[in-house]
């Protein structure tokens, strides 16, 4: 089963999310909220429909939260 590294965490994935977009729908974050980093390289919201994912990637995502 392909497996991705998530904020230092190994998870499997079938199939595997063909995007950034994808992923962060799959694992239930906003995307708009949401900012990612695969393999050391920021992707913006723009490319996050573009950028393509494969088997043991490290992703980093932070989510923006508001409050005050």
């Amino acid at each position: 089963m392909p497996e991705l590294i998530i904020n230092g965490k190994t998870e499997s994935f079938d199939p595997l999310p063909e995007s950034v977009l994808a992923l962060m729908k799959a694992i239930g974050l906003d995307p708009d909220a949401t900012l990612a980093e695969v393999d050391g390289e920021i992707v913006s919201r723009a490319a996050a429909t573009m950028r393509k994912l494969e088997p043991g990637n490290k992703i980093e995502l932070v989510r923006f939260v508001g409050g005050g």
